[in-house]
C-alpha cells in the first residue's frame, strides 16, 4: 500500500466515524427511548407469599403499596446488626426503623416478620 491509498483509507475511516458522531447527535432521544422500550418488560406482577423489604429510597411506601394490591400479605424484614452502638442504646437497628416505619403506614404488625440476618 502506498501513502496515497493509506490517506484514503484514514479519510474515508474518520468520514463514517463524524459521520455516525453526528447521527448519534442528532437522533440520541429516539435512539435512547427505543432502548428503553426494549429494556422494559411489562408483565402483571405475580404474587408471593412475602414481600422482603430492602435499603432503598421509598421502601417503605412501595412495600405498602404493594401489600394493598395483594401482591403479597407478609413482610419479612432483615435482622439489623447488633453492634456496639445498638448495644450502648446510642443506635437503633435497621428492622427496628423499618417495623417502626411499616407500622406507622398501617401495616397490621402481625403480618411483619423479622429473620435472621446471620448467614
Amino acid at each position: 500500500m502506498n501513502v496515497t491509498t493509506t490517506r484514503r483509507i484514514g479519510s474515508c475511516v474518520l468520514g463514517v466515524g463524524l459521520l455516525g458522531l453526528v447521527l448519534a447527535l442528532v437522533f440520541h432521544q429516539r435512539l435512547l427511548t427505543s432502548c428503553g422500550r426494549f429494556l422494559i418488560v411489562d408483565q402483571p406482577i405475580e404474587t408471593a407469599d412475602y414481600l422482603l423489604v430492602i435499603d432503598g429510597d421509598r421502601r417503605f411506601d412501595v412495600a405498602v403499596e404493594m401489600l394493598r394490591k395483594h401482591v403479597a400479605n407478609r413482610v419479612l424484614l432483615i435482622e439489623g446488626r447488633h453492634t456496639s452502638l445498638v448495644e450502648s442504646g446510642v443506635d437503633v437497628r435497621s428492622d427496628q426503623i423499618a417495623r417502626r416505619e411499616l407500622i406507622k403506614r398501617s401495616v397490621d404488625e402481625r403480618s411483619i416478620t423479622l429473620i435472621s440476618g446471620e448467614s
